[in-house]
C-alpha cells in the first residue's frame, strides 16, 4: 500500500487501483469515436500502477472501459491528474526530475512540459473554473503552504501563511475563492481563501479530521468527508455562510467515498 499527497488529500493507494478524473459530455480523444454508439461520452483519465517498484501513469479511457490509451511514460511516478475546462489539456503532478513538480500535455499526451522547476516539492494541482490559473500546494518554504500561478505557469505566488500545513485546494464555481484543509497539531479544518491571500472562513464544528473538500455547484455549502475521534469516515456537509453546523448525509460509514 502507498500513501500519497494529492489533490484528494492523503490517499491510500492499494495494487491495482486507480484515481479517476471524468471528462464532462462534449469531449472525445481526438480521430477515435468515443463509443456509446456514436454519441460523445467523454473520456475518463486515470492515473494506476501494477504493484510495488512499478510506477505510476497516466491514462484516458472511454466510459465503458474501452480503448485505454497511455498518456505518460517516464519511469518516475505520475499521479494527479486533471483536466482542464476546456478539456484539451491535462496537469499531473511526476517525480521524473527527483521531486514532484507539476506538468501540462495535451489530453492525447503530447507535448508535455514542466510548469514548476525548483528543489521543492509541488503538488496537489486544480485549474480555475476558467482555465486561467491553476492552485497546488507547496513546501518550498518549508511548510506545505497553498500557491495559484497562471496556466502557463507564469507568476506564482503564496496564498497562506499558517503554521498548518494545506492540502486538498478546491475553487469555488465562480473562480473568486479556494476551498482548502488545513493540518495541524489540533486535527484539521476547512478554510476558504480569496485570490489576494485573505482568509474569507474558516469552518469550525465538531469533526475532528477531515478531507476532500468540494463545492455545491452554487457555491453556498462544501461538503467533505471527515471523522470523529477515531470513528468511521462519513461524508458531510456544511453551510459556508451561515451558522448552521456540518451535518452528516445518509450514507454507509465504509470506506471514504469522495465526494
Amino acid at each position: 500500500m502507498r500513501t500519497m499527497r494529492t489533490g484528494l488529500g492523503m490517499v491510500a493507494v492499494v495494487a491495482g487501483t486507480m484515481a479517476l478524473e471524468v471528462a464532462t459530455p462534449g469531449t472525445a480523444r481526438a480521430g477515435k469515436p468515443s463509443g456509446g454508439g456514436g454519441v460523445d461520452t467523454g473520456l475518463v483519465c486515470f492515473e494506476t500502477y501494477a504493484g510495488v517498484n512499478v510506477p505510476y501513469d497516466v491514462w484516458t479511457m472511454n466510459p465503458d472501459g474501452s480503448d485505454p490509451q497511455r498518456l505518460t511514460t517516464a519511469a518516475a511516478v505520475e499521479d494527479n491528474q486533471k483536466w482542464s475546462p476546456d478539456m484539451k489539456r491535462v496537469i499531473f503532478v511526476s517525480n521524473v526530475s527527483g521531486n514532484n513538480e507539476i506538468y501540462v500535455m495535451d489530453g492525447t499526451g503530447s507535448s508535455p512540459r514542466a510548469l514548476t522547476d525548483n528543489t521543492a516539492d509541488d503538488t496537489c494541482p486544480n485549474w480555475s473554473p476558467d482555465g486561467k490559473y491553476i492552485t497546488f500546494v507547496s513546501d518550498r518554504t518549508g511548510n506545505w503552504e497553498l500557491y495559484v500561478m497562471e496556466a502557463d505557469g507564469s507568476h506564482p505566488r503564496r496564498l497562506t501563511r499558517t503554521p498548518e500545513e494545506e492540502d486538498s485546494p478546491r475553487w469555488s464555481p465562480d473562480g473568486r475563492m479556494i476551498a482548502f484543509v488545513s493540518k495541524g497539531d489540533k486535527g484539521s479544518f476547512i478554510s476558504v481563501v480569496d485570490l489576494a491571500g485573505r482568509i474569507q472562513k474558516t469552518m469550525t464544528d465538531t469533526v475532528s479530521e477531515k478531507e476532500l473538500p468540494s463545492w455545491s455547484p452554487d457555491g453556498s455549502r462544501i461538503s467533505f468527508i471527515g471523522k470523529q475521534n477515531g470513528g468511521p469516515w462519513q461524508i458531510f456537509l456544511m453551510h459556508l455562510w451561515g451558522s448552521e453546523q456540518a451535518k452528516r448525509e445518509i450514507r454507509s460509514p465504509a470506506a471514504p467515498v469522495i465526494p
